[in-house]
């Protein structure tokens, strides 16, 4: 049925309309890689983290973590991991960024995704924190991986 309209109109309005079908159907996205705006947004969750474990109010921090991270972990399994690198390592001398990555895309896809890796200074023992957060479906940047590393576990 399409054929026998397009053959009906001129090939000057063809012209015009071929461009209106193909922009229906377009997806329009941009997206930003390492954005130094968009670390500092991750940054502030981060922040919130570190403050939150140096004046152990574990508790308190439930919330910076994405529902895909309780979906794996438990809150009985992150008490025990707050536990034992307190006892293991110490507490938080001096926190240092030392590597990060962004990745946000805006549009009819929106998604967001950052990645900030910490060597930080402890009173027993340094360790390498890296976090992985996205932006969740209510717009609001959360933890959804932390892995720490650390010589100290071993000891």
């Amino acid at each position: 049925m399409i054929m026998k309209i397009l053959k009906r109109l001129s090939p000057t309005c063809i012209l015009f309309i071929s461009p209106a079908f193909v922009i229906t159907g377009c997806t329009f996205t941009t997206s930003r890689l390492n954005r130094e705006n968009d670390k500092n947004d991750a940054e502030k969750v981060t922040n919130k983290f570190y403050a939150m474990v140096k004046a152990k109010k574990y508790d308190d921090m439930y919330d910076l973590f994405s529902f895909k991270f309780w979906a794996v972990t438990s809150v009985k399994k992150m008490n025990d991991i707050y536990t034992m690198t307190q006892n293991k390592l110490g507490d938080i001398v001096d926190l240092k960024l030392s590597d990060w990555q962004t990745k946000v895309v805006s549009g009819t896809d929106p998604f967001a995704e950052y990645q900030l890796i910490y060597h930080n200074h402890r009173q027993k023992f340094d360790s390498k924190e890296t976090f992985v957060l996205m932006r969740d479906t209510d717009d609001v940047i959360r933890i959804v991986a932390y892995d720490i590393k650390s010589d100290g576990f071993l000891k």
